[in-house]
């Protein structure tokens, strides 16, 4: 007989008399502990249990203890068919797909077949657990039943597309056979002589099923339910409740929690996911303390690097595909990091934003300007090398290109250990075990295995946009659990898995009204009665499972519990079960669940260290430039200095330029580039003397078309502007008849030019700029500066309203002005083309700059005056103010927002 043996340390579970009640039965049958099966709740008791049972016994064999499906691969390996729902989303997927492509129906169209068919997949895999537990025999006999009861095929309307998933997936459950299939078998019963089952939180439909069916088998004798487990017995300390202002809080909160558990010794430490992202604000504040842990639930497939990395590869692929999409290519690429390549591709992406080049075909050719640097390849054939792999073509080539990808971009050499990675080659089906680093098949086709898997007609040859979302459904219903290594310390857990798990505390964090409701229902296809006639779990069976939970995790001999105040700019109540919890009286009838228990709840301390130092404040900065001073100024660049002295150091002094972004969308600024370039080709390939409005009209519309496409937009992108292009386009001929009408005549456009500005000292600093426009009088000789605006015009007139501060239009006048005979006139203006007609005005207007040439003079004057200041060593304070702080990039540099703090 086994005698059991006591255990010094206090447990958290009383495993003592389940384990006897098992030896108990086992002893009466007179089996050998080996020879009897206990199946568990979930994968990570079996080692609990076996550790409890050698507690108990510690000179007796232990019995098997499993859950269904770690035993049913015990005993066969499980290779689903081709038409079987294998719960892998890149299987199922697939068959989905193929299962609606055979259905011929009025309206069900290509579009809408891609849309429902991961709703069958979703809808067939809420059955599977309903479906294994009937024997495989009985299944058939099963569905007539249920199809019978369910009535599916009647209704119109929408209710008819629910009705067709409803039947597929039934059907497609009914048909298929499953890894546990081998439980209902004779193998399974020449394993082992007797079964018990361990009751969890919820019941087990499989369990019960196969302990009904293994007591024909065996005898009412060779099955048994163990009693539940049961908390252990004893006083407990108050819970802790913490109350946090926001999720950031929160997460720093509870990792003080974790600390504090460790440095007391209470081991390990277990972290209840019920919020998804704040685990990982959490788990990123234990990793800066040094403190990493052990994933339980996992995350999905498609948060990985290598998963970003094939995506971003398909989104580059596309036709219309941007210089953005390609840029993540490069990044994610392991090879493009190698120093061969790494320079060459900065310079490449720096010339992309400085020059605003958005589609991915342009970004090549721009890229195929750099010669070939070194041995390797240039970086644009080897990024159109990789592009050409995604084409249409069958399942089997789609494979090999993905593999011919991750070699050719030495992802499997610098990942070679990675387990995503290897998850992802197991996913697509290909043999990780030929794709080592240093011995990689000559022919890379060698490790891509067959694949039996229904496929639909289109699927025989897929195109990019199908594979694209057949991968990205593969992906994000994959889970990946990161690999752990070294003792578990901290573990990351679902809540209903504390059960029979020894922890030293545990933290639940999330405990809000919003992450934690009072009423758990899981939104699928079936209706309540449905799912009553299924057997699948109804609302209210989800809510009592989901409360059993929070009660048997509150039973823990330590417990920090946290919840946020604010979420966003929602305040947030804490959640119902918490509160009843809190206020619950002796009989507990708020909470009606078997597994609560009284315990005493206060409000926990901050444990976070507080170090309170003094604040010095930001000192105003004033740095000096002396013999650095620009030798150039652009009048951008001097109005920037007039603006604030600062942002002229920062810019032209420490040549910093704020990095443009690849913004898909078309802006202001791009409208205004555009339209600068059609009207410089208009008019340099035009001939005022020949011209009338019908053909000008024509050719501005060839030329709007033309620059818009060399610039890489797509039309669609330029909606916006096409809605306003003909009353823009009508209102500046309008002008432009006016204009010439009163003997102006144009010269030419985008004109660099540059002045040499002197004083007693002599050369003080050239100014440079591009006129857009000029143009003169064919009687007087006049010449006429014009610089392009699309901005109100209200906005435009507000620049001539103080001459002396109008700084571009005195540049332009200042360039063009040693380039005049003596006696001729100078005008300069801004040209206003909004295409919005004020006041009856005309969409396009002239708005001159009436300033006298003295005044433009005075403005040179100041320009050589600040210079030589800043010369000779003159402070570049930050005195910007208004909208001129607010839009700079500078502002970080100046600190200017912590100069308040200073005494």
């Amino acid at each position: 007989m086994n005698e059991p043996t006591s255990n010094t340390a206090r447990p958290a579970w009383q495993w003592q008399p389940c384990m006897l009640a098992l030896d108990s039965w086992i002893r009466h049958g007179q089996w050998q502990p080996s020879e009897v099966v206990v199946l568990v709740p979930f994968a990570q008791m079996m080692g609990a249990a076996r550790q409890a049972w050698a507690q108990a016994f510690p000179t007796s064999f232990v019995p098997r203890f499993e859950t269904t499906r770690n035993w049913a691969n015990r005993l066969e390996a499980f290779t689903p068919g081709p038409e079987d729902l294998s719960l892998d989303a890149a299987h199922d997927a697939a068959v989905s797909a193929a299962m609606l492509a055979s259905i011929a129906l009025p309206g069900l169209d290509h579009a809408w077949r891609q849309t429902l068919a991961p709703q069958l997949f979703s809808a067939a895999q809420s059955l599977a657990s309903v479906v294994c537990a009937v024997a495989p025999q009985q299944r058939q006999a099963w569905l007539h039943s249920k199809q019978a009861e369910l009535a599916l095929g009647a209704g119109d309307g929408f209710n008819k597309w629910e009705s067709l998933l409803a039947t597929l997936a039934l059907n497609w459950a009914a048909s298929s056979g499953y890894a546990t299939d081998v439980l209902w078998q004779p193998v399974a019963a020449s394993s082992c002589k007797a079964l018990a089952v361990l009751p969890g939180l919820q019941v087990d439909a499989l369990s019960e099923a196969l302990l009904s069916h293994w007591q024909h088998q065996l005898g009412e004798q060779a099955t048994t339910v163990l009693p539940t487990l049961q908390p252990a017995l004893g006083d407990r300390p108050a819970a802790k409740v913490y109350e946090a202002l926001d999720a950031q809080d929160e997460a720093s909160l509870a990792a003080a929690c974790v600390l504090a558990h460790l440095e007391a010794g209470r081991v390990p430490v277990a972290i209840v996911a019920q919020d998804r992202l704040l685990t990982k604000r959490i788990h990123a504040q234990l990793q800066t303390a040094g403190v990493d842990w052990r994933d339980e639930t996992g995350w999905m497939l498609s948060t990985t690097p290598i998963a970003a990395f094939l995506m971003a590869w398909l989104q580059a692929s596309h036709a219309s595909a941007t210089s953005n999409q390609l840029l993540d290519v490069v990044k994610a690429a392991p090879l493009f990091a190698t120093p061969s390549y790494s320079a060459q591709l900065d310079e490449w992406e720096a010339q992309l934003r400085k020059l605003q080049v958005r589609s991915a075909d342009k970004a090549l050719l721009l890229l195929d300007s750099w010669s070939e640097r070194g041995e390797v390849k240039p970086g644009a054939q080897v990024l159109r090398g990789w592009l050409s792999l995604a084409r249409q073509q069958t399942p089997d080539q789609w494979r090999e290109a993905v593999l011919t990808l991750l070699v050719g971009s030495a992802w499997l050499q610098h990942w070679p250990d990675d387990d995503a990675t290897q998850q992802v080659l197991r996913m697509l089906r290909l043999d990780e075990t030929l794709l080592a680093v240093d011995a990689l098949p000559s022919d890379l086709s060698d490790a891509v295995l067959p694949w039996s898997v229904a496929l639909a007609p289109l699927w025989q040859r897929m195109s990019v946009h199908t594979f694209t979302a057949w991968l990205r459904s593969a992906l994000e219903g994959g889970s990946y659990k990161p690999p752990y290594v070294g003792r578990i310390e901290v573990s990351a857990l679902p809540m209903a898995q504390l059960l029979g798990r020894e922890v030293g505390a545990v933290v639940i964090a999330g405990c809000d009204a919003k992450h934690m409701p009072a009423y758990v229902s899981a939104i699928n296809l079936w209706t309540p009665e449905q799912q009553a006639i299924l057997g699948l779990p109804q609302a209210s069976a989800q809510t009592q499972a989901a409360l059993d939970a929070w009660c048997m995790a509150t039973t823990a001999p330590v417990l920090d519990v946290l919840w946020r105040c604010t979420d966003g700019d929602q305040a947030q109540l804490a959640a119902p079960w918490l509160a009843l919890s809190q206020s619950a009286g002796v009989d507990h009838t708020d909470l009606p669940s078997p597994w609560l228990i009284r315990r005493g709840w206060e409000a926990g301390q901050d444990a976070r260290a507080i170090d309170m130092q003094t604040s010095l404040g930001t000192k105003q900065p004033a740095p000096v430039l002396a013999h650095h001073t620009p030798k150039r100024l652009s009048a951008s660049a001097y109005q920037a200095l007039r603006d604030c002295p600062y942002r002229f150091f920062a810019m032209q002094g420490l040549r910093l330029w704020e990095s443009a972004e690849l913004d898909e969308n078309v802006g202001a600024k791009d409208l205004g580039n555009w339209l600068h370039k059609v009207l410089q080709l208009f008019h340099e390939g035009r001939t005022a003397s020949k011209a009338n409005a019908q053909t000008d009209a024509a050719t501005l519309d060839t030329l709007a078309a033309q620059v818009r496409s060399d610039m890489g937009f797509e039309a669609a992108q330029f909606l916006p502007f096409d809605g306003n292009w003909e009353q823009l386009r009508d209102g500046y001929l309008s002008w432009l008849q006016s204009h010439e009408a009163q003997g102006f005549v144009f010269d030419q456009a985008e004109r660099h030019m540059q002045r040499m500005l002197s004083d007693e000292q002599g050369e003080a600093v050239t100014i440079t700029g591009t006129i857009d426009r000029i143009d003169h009088h064919s009687d007087s000789g006049a010449c006429a500066v014009l610089d392009y605006k699309t901005e109100r015009l209200d906005k435009t007139r507000k620049r001539v309203k103080t001459p002396l501060e109008d700084t571009q239009l005195a540049f332009y006048a200042a360039l063009m002005q040693p380039n005049l005979s003596d006696g001729v006139d100078l005008q300069t203006g801004y040209l206003n083309i909004s295409g919005q007609d004020s006041k009856g005005a005309g969409a396009t207007q002239l708005v001159a700059q009436t300033a006298s040439t003295e005044l433009m003079e005075t403005m040179l004057q100041g320009v050589v005056v600040d210079i030589r200041r800043l010369q000779s060593g003159q402070a570049l304070n930050a005195l910007g103010d208004g909208v001129v702080c607010e839009y700079c990039a500078a502002r970080g540099l100046c600190r200017k927002d912590f100069w308040a703090q200073a005494s």
